[in-house]
């Protein structure tokens, strides 16, 4: 039953998505005046960035027993999902696939919270880097995302601590319907807090790193692009790619990214689904 309705909820993402697609990506090959060397490079950075953002998260699921075929194709699927659909609602679906993949619903929503939380970070930082250098002012959203960043540290240090306090309490006073209820959800979010824990302990900072590299081949992909169109004010064109990131503006280099991204993953995803029913006739 639960995988019937597994296949039932993709048939109808990957309907709605591709669907959107169709509707609302096309791209403009003049950007590279038809350089198929320059297409061909960029193609290659973007499909390393790919390695590393799965690599990242692959770590994260590290320990989970699952099929590292398996594993790519999900990540195939949902990712450009994730990219397609508005709102950031593709998370949903990308914490569903990968904590149906892995057999735990509660890991697999912690796994993708904190590998989009390790993206945000590396994009912050270099965002800081970049205005820091060049003495730009930084947006409004960005001071919010770090205010959120700084404030999700902050409660990651300070639970332990709360969650002592607090179930002491629990458990020495009177029981009651309300404390019983108090108690369970403080239990759940500790529940959470261990599986974060056990995630971040010994791979927290080489997550945050693949994130930075990622990031930085990204930007190598966007400079090929800018140099060989000539195009001036690289260090400005570098902000204005990482705030499209955010979410806050738009390029035709980022637009790029996004549709060339699409056409790798969803290009491997088919090959990976070939290969499994020849496995499957062999097999039979």
């Amino acid at each position: 039953m639960r995988k019937i309705l597994y296949i039932i909820i993709n048939v109808i993402v990957l309907t709605i998505a591709t669907l959107l697609f169709f509707n609302n990506y096309s791209f403009d090959l003049s950007l590279f005046s038809i350089n198929k060397k320059v297409v061909f490079l960029s193609f290659i950075l973007i499909f390393a960035v790919h390695t590393l953002k799965a690599a990242r998260l692959y770590l994260s699921l590290y320990g989970n027993k699952f099929d590292i075929k398996e594993y790519i194709k999900t990540y195939c699927k949902v990712i450009p999902v994730n990219i397609i659909l508005p709102f950031k609602t593709g998370e949903l679906f990308r914490i569903y696939c990968f904590g149906y993949l892995i057999k735990n619903n509660l890991k697999g929503i912690v796994v993708v919270l904190l590998d989009r939380f390790m993206d945000t970070t590396a994009l912050i930082t270099l965002i800081l880097l970049i205005c820091f250098f060049d003495k730009i002012h930084i947006t409004f959203l960005i001071y919010i995302l770090i205010i959120f960043s700084f404030i999700l540290f902050l409660i990651y240090y300070l639970f332990p601590g709360f969650y002592k306090f607090w179930k002491h309490y629990f458990l020495s006073e009177k029981a009651t319907k309300r404390k019983l209820w108090a108690l369970k959800i403080l239990e759940k979010i500790n529940s959470v807090y261990i599986e974060i824990t056990n995630i971040v302990k010994g791979r927290g900072i080489i997550l945050y790193f693949l994130s930075l590299i990622a990031w930085v081949v990204e930007l190598l992909n966007l400079v090929l692009i800018l140099k060989i169109n000539n195009l001036s004010n690289v260090n400005n064109k570098i902000l204005e790619y990482l705030y499209c990131a955010t979410g806050e503006k738009s390029s035709l280099e980022f637009n790029w990214f996004i549709f060339v991204s699409i056409i790798i993953l969803i290009s491997f995803y088919f090959i990976f689904q070939i290969l499994k029913c020849i496995n499957k006739k062999e097999n039979r």
